[in-house]
């Protein structure tokens, strides 16, 4: 008699909807070899490491790819502090940052000269709405670079809704140790 109640109970509770699974996110990098310089929260004077520092082999110039769909919703470009960097709204509601270029893609640099043409500035934070630049899952947001930094390499952060920094190794990019 219990067993059968009980069979009963669970077969009148409402099932949950699968989620949905994300896709797999394109690789923010396009070099051959993946190594890491800096790690996600490594302690730095007076902060902690937001993001992961992927080594360009002391190079500039490597494609920087939107690692999924969604539209750029910040450019900053400047001396010091992450130089030229690209913020990416996600279709997941996660913004992407992408730090230190050395160049913008074309359609991103036209914004940040048409943005320094009017203010008669080199530093630019352009902050755009959804639509306004949309990009695709792989597309070419510039070139890694060592812009407000000293050594060449692409800084990457995965951040929440709230912009709180998640750690990109449990978002799909791990690094494979293999010292």
């Amino acid at each position: 008699m219990f067993t059968r109640a009980l069979l009963i109970l669970l077969l009148a509770l409402p099932t949950a909807a699968p989620t949905p699974a994300l896709p797999q996110p394109v690789w923010p990098l396009d070099l051959d070899t993946r190594y890491l310089t800096s790690n996600f929260m490594e302690r730095r004077p007076g902060r902690y490491h937001a993001g992961l520092d992927f080594k360009t082999d002391s190079r500039t110039g490597f494609i920087v790819r939107a690692v999924e769909d969604g539209y750029v919703s910040r450019v900053r470009a400047e001396a010091g502090a992450y130089g030229r960097a690209v913020y990416v709204r996600g279709a997941s509601g996660r913004t992407t940052v992408y730090a230190h270029l050395e160049r913008f893609s074309d359609r991103i640099r036209e914004r940040v000269e048409a943005d320094r043409a009017r203010s008669g500035t080199y530093r630019v934070r352009l902050e755009l709405r959804p639509g306004e630049l949309e990009v695709r899952a792989g597309e070419t947001l510039g070139l890694s670079g060592q812009s407000g930094t000293e050594g060449p390499h692409l800084h990457f952060e995965v951040r929440d809704v709230g912009q709180r920094p998640l750690d990109p190794l449990a978002w799909g990019f791990a690094v494979t140790d293999t010292f």
